[in-house]
């Protein structure tokens, strides 16, 4: 839609005494939107079972290229040696997560950037600004 604002001059919160100096004007305007969005996510559990060897496991997860890992239930040999091939092949050093038994691994995200695909009719009305 089309929106009017006017101009805000911001006031010192404790003026100083003495003359007044005119300062810049600097228009300023605040918009908020509620949008309604259809958000596309995916949560993968594999479980193989003891079926898969180590091959067949590297290539799904380069498929797959999730931006997590947490690997369990292994030897500390092959657990060590799948989450180094993670690290060069499929997640950074960061998000590929191996703890020992007991262990707790804090799997959430503390990011707020998230990837988004847009149409292109819709993509190419945007206006990006700094």
């Amino acid at each position: 839609g089309t929106f009017s604002g006017g101009t805000a001059e911001a006031a010192p919160l404790n003026p100083a005494p003495g003359p007044v100096t005119p300062r810049a004007v600097v228009p300023t305007k605040s918009v908020s939107y509620i949008v309604r969005i259809t958000l596309e996510c995916a949560l993968s559990f594999l479980d193989w079972g003891g079926r898969s060897d180590g091959r067949s496991t590297h290539m799904i997860l380069e498929h797959l290229k999730p931006a997590k890992v947490i690997i369990v239930h292994g030897s500390e040999a092959a657990t060590q040696e799948l989450r180094s091939f993670c690290v060069k092949k499929v997640t950074e050093p960061d998000n590929t997560f191996a703890p020992k038994v007991g262990e707790a691994v804090q799997a959430s995200s503390d990011t707020n950037i998230y990837r988004i695909k847009l149409d292109s009719e819709l993509a190419k009305g945007l206006a990006f600004m700094r």
